[in-house]
């Protein structure tokens, strides 16, 4: 049995021996144990990249090769040249090629029987290789995870490479989810924190119907309003009365959101309409895309001949 298997795999048989030989050569010279460990993952990098080259070989070795096939109603003829693959797996690239099935030569490969067998990803990047590098993205912008990946396994994806795979990835978010049982984070958040003293922070903006889930759900929970919205209607609000990123519009947001933080909430939205009529300037128009819900309260006439609300 392991002379069978060894024929089939020969050549990642023949890394093993090398692996062992290196480890008793480094017993010999009393090499200090990091030096050994390095050497040993190299090696063993290198046997996992012949096992995987060997086990594409052999899958492809079965694949039957018919000169015509029938896919989706159409005869696909089998193209003269073999078509080369290239696949990344956790221990380094390794290409292969396999036969091609289309109509004529300049199509675009229709059928690939050894793809489809080995259950190739969409991308030359393994699934597990995927799964590693979206971790890391996910914490990390692009280029750290190249560089991680460049020390640990000895080749990095490009910034390209990974932004291509997160692009992949993303098409399936919608399907994937919605395949998901609904999960009541209300009632995760209660199980964590059952047996501990813990104070739960409930971080929202200013819907009403957020603080009443709040209160039926996590009633111990403090909450903690959202400032960022408020603070975009400030700007927007600012732009109204002076110009995009001058240092009038930052004072006016400085002082109005200052406000607002003391608790000042009844001196910045009193109901005053503000007059102006010049529909010329910067930003005329701007403040139809501000909320209705509030009102701001200023001297100056705004860059809009509407009553402007924030």
């Amino acid at each position: 049995m392991i002379i069978e298997v060894e024929d089939r795999f020969c050549k990642a048989a023949e890394q093993c021996p090398g692996v062992l030989e290196n480890l008793e050569q480094a017993a010999e010279r009393d090499d200090a144990i990091h030096e050994v460990e390095e050497r040993t993952w190299d090696g063993l990098l290198e046997v996992g990249r012949e096992m995987i080259a060997s086990y594409i070989e052999k899958q492809g070795e079965d694949v039957a090769r018919p000169e015509v096939i029938e896919h989706e109603g159409k005869k696909l003829r089998r193209l003269p040249q073999r078509r080369t693959r290239r696949y990344v797996s956790v221990f380094g690239p390794t290409p292969f090629e396999r036969g091609v099935y289309a109509t004529r030569e300049t199509q675009r490969r229709e059928v690939i029987p050894l793809d489809a067998k080995l259950g190739m990803p969409e991308g030359e990047t393994s699934y597990l290789l995927q799964k590693w590098s979206g971790a890391k993205c996910a914490e990390e912008s692009y280029k750290e995870p190249r560089g991680t990946f460049l020390e640990i396994l000895g080749f990095g994806q490009s910034v390209n490479g990974l932004e291509d795979m997160a692009e992949r990835a993303a098409r399936h978010a919608d399907t994937y989810f919605a395949e998901q049982a609904p999960v009541d984070r209300a009632e995760k958040v209660r199980e964590r924190t059952a047996h501990e003293r813990r104070t739960i922070v409930a971080i929202m903006d200013g819907e009403s119907k957020l603080r009443d889930l709040r209160e039926a759900k996590i009633p111990h929970a403090v909450g903690i309003l959202d400032i960022w919205h408020v603070t975009e209607y400030l700007w927007k609000l600012a732009y109204c009365f002076d110009a995009e990123g001058s240092d009038e519009a930052k004072a006016f947001v400085e002082i109005y959101l200052r406000k607002i933080l003391e608790g000042n909430v009844d001196r910045t939205t009193p109901a005053v309409p503000l007059q102006g009529t010049d529909d010329h300037r910067p930003n005329a128009g701007h403040v139809s895309n501000v909320p209705t819900t509030q009102r701001h309260v200023g001297k100056r006439a705004p860059q809009d001949a509407r009553t402007v609300r924030a």
